[in-house]
């Protein structure tokens, strides 16, 4: 699913000089990995390109995800990879997972990993792992990352209060919403333990698909006579010149 967000510096609004600038369109989707095989092929290992979004490594699965169809190991503890056509700069914002398999707490864990740059010369950035027994309000503080409980379709082992609230367990899923060093990115990587068996699902990703000039000047409504301070009415302001 896409979805639109424009986003603007305005500056000092109560400036009136003459002054052009724009707004960031961005493009949101979020890869809910639905549409059965001609979208997502079954076979492990396999590659999809899904609105320009390249995901290899795909392991599909339809039982213990965030709803309908997700992705899990390819083979022992291999993770999906994600990229665009043409190298193209992303935002990764979020995702959803559940860690269904063997360990103990910080045996057992996902990991998500940044990289800017191109085949060949990648440069690693953050990474975060996600291991049992690590509290969200840790991954707050050390991650920039913000960990809430997100029920899944598989039955949680009982109903515990600090799975929920507090920490990751086993079984329990768990939404992401990333910090700012997963902006800007050509490369995002999972990893996990070979006994992870880790669901991953609802990535929520965007890119800049445009920049829109807005009005050349900042206006400010006199509330009395429903003018701008600079003597101009908001429907006679012509849009900016370049």
């Amino acid at each position: 699913m896409k979805l639109w967000k424009f986003g603007a510096f305005f500056g000092a609004v109560a400036l009136c000089a003459s002054s052009a600038f724009a707004a960031t369109v961005l493009e949101t989707t979020t890869l809910d990995f639905e549409g059965g095989p001609s979208v997502y092929p079954r076979a492990a290992g396999s590659t999809a390109t899904v609105d320009g979004y390249i995901l290899e490594d795909l392991n599909m699965n339809s039982g213990n995800c965030r709803a309908g169809d997700c992705t899990h190991e390819s083979g022992q503890g291999v993770l999906l990879t994600l990229t665009r056509t043409m190298n193209e700069v992303f935002n990764f914002d979020s995702f959803w997972f559940s860690s269904q398999g063997n360990g103990n707490s910080g045996d057992n864990y996902v990991s998500v990993t940044a990289f800017t740059g191109g085949p060949g010369t990648y440069v690693e950035g953050e990474t975060i792992d996600f291991f049992f027994g690590r509290t969200f309000a840790e991954v707050f503080a050390e991650d920039d990352a913000i960990v809430t409980h997100v029920e899944g379709e598989a039955p949680t082992p009982g109903n515990s209060s600090d799975c929920r609230n507090n920490g990751i367990c086993k079984q329990y899923g768990y939404s992401v919403l990333l910090g700012t060093a997963f902006d800007n990115v050509t490369r995002v990587q999972f990893s996990s333990l070979a006994s992870g068996n880790n669901r991953l699902d609802d990535f929520g990703v965007a890119r800049v698909v445009a920049a829109v000039p807005l009005l050349s000047r900042r206006l400010v409504a006199d509330r009395g006579s429903g003018r701008s301070c600079c003597g101009t009415s908001p429907s006679q302001v012509s849009p900016a010149h370049h």
